[in-house]
């Protein structure tokens, strides 16, 4: 398990399980994000931001940061927090169906999917390659600013 060096999060294929009192809650990576620097923390003089990001940010001034997702399991539900990133984003993410297959977690078991947020790395993996729901059976959440933030931007179209 390699990890991204200043958080320790999970940058490969794994899942790491904390047991709650009722349920537990996993965490499943979709793989690596990558971001300019000054993107990232634009906020923070580069004096200051140098000695936190030593050693992860490649030549070209880019941190490759972890896009995880975490699945709850609660009594009888399911519950996906969002659904990655798919595989028409950008290379390096797409692999949370792998890495939930790999963990024997069967889509067609997920009672709920909660979207945090509508980033494409966070909801383009609702549907495969013929745009058909991967988890049809399931409830989808998602909250009511959230909604009306990106309906208007589509009513823009």
């Amino acid at each position: 398990l390699s990890t991204f060096p200043i958080f320790g999060l999970p940058t490969v294929l794994a899942a790491q399980t904390i047991a709650l009192s009722s349920g537990s809650i996993s965490s499943f990576s979709d793989g690596v994000m990558g971001l300019p620097v000054d993107f990232l923390y634009r906020d923070i003089p580069a004096a200051e931001r140098a000695p936190l990001l030593a050693g992860s940010i490649n030549d070209e001034g880019i941190v490759n940061r972890p896009v995880n997702v975490n699945l709850l399991k609660y009594g009888d539900r399911k519950v996906l927090f969002d659904v990655g990133a798919g595989l028409n984003f950008l290379s390096s993410l797409g692999r949370l169906f792998e890495t939930l297959d790999d963990a024997s977690i069967d889509l067609s078991e997920i009672t709920d999917v909660v979207f945090t947020h509508a980033h494409p790395d966070h909801i383009w993996g609702i549907i495969d390659d013929f745009d058909d729901l991967l988890m049809p059976d399931a409830a989808y959440h998602i909250s009511k600013d959230e909604w009306a933030f990106w309906d208007s931007k589509m009513r823009w179209q």
